[in-house]
């Protein structure tokens, strides 16, 4: 149609019958040549499927894999081949991919490991009493993101036995070299499926399913176990600034009032005092002598009468004594909540594993020392990582140290460290150092030039003509700034700058008041409706798994379970205030597809 259109030739004119194939291939070199680009061959075959392979290993998504292998044999400048061919690539693909996964665990496991796992399928007694004679991996699915000690404690338990299990199977993971994508996609297969479901899978791929589970629970329970240390820590830290500063308010009212009263005082002895003086100078019947004696004994008035202005005196002393010491208040106050924060974080830190890799060593030799301990620390505790306002306080004036403080401001301290990123912890996701994200580096020395082509910034290959390049850049910002040619530029006098957006001018575009409903609220549902029918965000919400999808939901049940989400109410209440909403339907949505993307 496109070429008849071109020709000016009338679409029913042309008979494709008698466009045989040699025809059509030979008018497919011609455009194929015309383009520079290649026939899908074996070679191109090839390439395809071993980009594809790469995928797989940080992408469990068929619909993405289809995507970026489209885009890399567009960048090869491949001509694309058929929908079906492309699929059954990738078919081949994931099942080799997954053949060689267990043929890993095949050559990796040993006997005891095989046992381990077998285990985890077996009734185990829990501590709860809702726990008897459950699965052993029903009790390790379980993970309560509550503040309350004793649900930390029951997290920090199963964190315990998962570590075990973790560091156990490591080897076998770190030869699996799955990407947290895939692990959270076999991890969920487990935690989504009842046992007899895990039981009845090959043998290989059950203990790969579970191994994957072992490390992404592992992963994930000490993320939510690392943010409530640091829920708990800002939580004392604003309770106590608040505290603190509520004490102060307090104490600048009161040392007003002193103030006050110490000034009336003062002025009213100070007015009488003078008028009795201008009084007895006055007096013409005394004599120069007496004046004298009756003005010293105008100014050295009994004790009694000068009882209540020295009282005052004496406690606007006391309220500037109490404003010197105002620091100590504050770390007072946090000592005071030292148990309260302990009972929450103290075993969170004693359990962690941090990276020897940090920023703060003064700070992980303290951790060291609370660990070795198990947080029963003394005097001999390092203090180094401590301010010098803080080492001067951690004793108190009787000599004894104060070892609450000391626990308090260690959490803080690590908190601090965690939220910079100055102190990172081995086995997580979220809290990791900034090089285990990146590629290593002996890798990147093999394939650089490989992955700059994928990425496509080979024209960023050579580094000091890249660094030259945003040199000129800087130099030609300066001298445009000095030259006066900046206006949007501007220092401040304390050596920083402040860049001023231009501003735009106005055009005859129409106004957007009539695009606007004139009524005031707009209902909820509406604005995700108006949203997704011009950004279609709720495709996005896929199946966790890749075969034996069930029927995708409406919409108005995506609807319903993100205002649940968002508003904080539940699924179930809203199910049940909510007309034409199955709560099943919506429990079963988003058991599949919001925990999943969340």
């Amino acid at each position: 149609m496109y070429v008849a259109r071109q020709l000016g030739v009338q679409v029913d004119d042309v008979d494709t019958s008698v466009y045989d194939k040699a025809t059509y291939l030979r008018h497919q070199c011609l455009i194929l040549n015309y383009f520079g680009f290649t026939h899908f061959d074996a070679a191109a075959r090839s390439f395809a499927k071993h980009e594809i392979l790469i995928m797989l290993r940080v992408q469990f998504r068929p619909k993405l894999i289809l995507l970026d292998i489209i885009q890399a044999l567009t960048r090869k400048e491949i001509s694309l081949p058929s929908y079906n061919m492309l699929a059954a690539l990738i078919v081949e693909a994931i099942n080799e991919h997954q053949h060689g996964l267990n043929k890993i665990i095949e050559t990796s496991l040993n006997k005891a490991q095989q046992d381990t796992l077998d285990a985890l399928l077996e009734k185990a007694t829990g501590p709860g009493s809702d726990d008897k004679w459950r699965y052993q991996i029903t009790l390790l699915k379980k993970a309560s993101q509550s503040t309350r000690p004793s649900k930390i404690k029951a997290n920090l338990a199963d964190l315990k036995n998962l570590m075990a299990l973790y560091l156990e199977f490591k080897p076998v993971v770190n030869q699996l070299g799955l990407s947290y994508e895939c692990l959270r996609y076999y991890a969920y297969s487990v935690a989504k499926a009842q046992i007899h479901q895990v039981s009845r899978r090959e043998k290989q791929d059950r203990y790969l399913h579970l191994i994957a589970f072992i490390v992404y629970q592992t992963l994930k329970l000490q993320d939510m176990l690392i943010d409530v240390l640091l829920l708990g820590v800002q939580s004392a830290v604003n309770a106590t600034y608040n505290e603190h500063k509520e004490t102060c308010y307090q104490e600048t009212e009161s040392r007003n009032q002193s103030v006050i009263q110490l000034v009336d005082g003062l002025q009213n002895d100070f007015i009488s005092t003078l008028a009795t003086i201008k009084a007895i100078i006055a007096d013409g019947g005394l004599t120069a002598d007496q004046k004298v004696v009756a003005i010293e004994a105008a100014i050295n008035r009994p004790t009694s009468e000068k009882t209540g202005i020295e009282q005052r005196i004496n406690d606007f002393k006391d309220e500037l004594t109490t404003l010197q010491q105002q620091g100590i208040g504050y770390y007072d106050l946090l000592e005071k909540r030292s148990l309260k924060l302990q009972s929450r974080v103290a075993d969170i830190v004693r359990q962690a594993i941090f990276d020897s890799n940090c920023g703060r060593p003064l700070l992980l030799e303290a951790i060291g020392h609370y660990q070795k301990r198990s947080g029963n620390i003394d005097k001999q505790a390092p203090i180094a990582f401590l301010t010098p306002e803080q080492r001067s306080l951690i004793v108190a004036q009787d000599g004894k140290f104060r070892v609450s403080l000391y626990k308090a401001l260690l959490y803080l301290a690590v908190a601090d460290a965690i939220k910079s990123g100055s102190l990172n912890l081995l086995h997580s996701e979220k809290y990791r150092s900034l090089d285990d994200y990146m590629i290593p580096k002996p890798d990147w020395d093999e394939n650089r030039d490989e992955y700059l082509q994928r990425a496509e910034l080979t024209g960023y290959s050579d580094c000091q003509a890249t660094l030259q390049a945003v040199d000129f850049r800087y130099e030609e910002t300066n001298s445009g700034f000095m030259a006066g040619d900046n206006p949007f530029l501007t220092f401040r006098s304390n050596g920083t700058f402040h860049v001023s957006t231009p501003k735009l001018d106005e055009g005859d575009g129409v106004s957007l008041g009539g695009i606007f409903p004139e009524r005031k609220y707009i209902p909820l549902l509406e604005a995700l409706a108006t949203v997704d029918n011009a950004t279609g965000f709720l495709e996005e919400f896929e199946h966790w798994q890749m075969k034996h999808r069930h029927t995708k939901p409406a919409k108005k049940v995506f609807f319903a379970g993100i205002m649940a989400y968002g508003c904080d109410i539940g699924y179930r209440k809203l199910a049940q205030i909510s007309k034409q909403i199955n709560e099943n339907e919506l429990d079963t949505a988003f058991s599949i597809s919001i925990d999943y993307f969340i």
